[in-house]
């Protein structure tokens, strides 16, 4: 099924999921994509801030509580409209 819609929202729909992947790195993972995770599910996502390496990781959700475990370091680019929001940084 393809989907057309923003990103950030997932789709709700369909939920909840098992698994969802991120084909992409994001800054952080949006709690309304979050909230559409199963029981017992896992989500994948290479987490990272807008410049340096990022994390690939694996979140699963156990008891209605989401566990994160960094698996390994990874590059790839940042998703559109995931980017970081601006900080100030001297």
């Amino acid at each position: 099924v393809y989907v057309d819609g923003p990103l950030k929202a997932g789709h709700r729909q369909r939920a909840p999921y098992d698994l969802i992947l991120f084909a992409g790195a994001v800054a952080e993972i949006p709690p309304e994509i979050a909230a559409q995770l199963a029981e017992a599910g896992r989500m994948a996502a290479v987490r990272r801030a807008a410049q340096g390496l990022g994390r690939a990781t694996l979140t699963t959700r156990t008891g209605g509580v989401l566990a994160h475990r960094v698996i390994l370091d990874a590059a790839t680019r940042l998703l559109p409209g995931f980017v970081p929001k601006p900080a100030f940084v001297f």
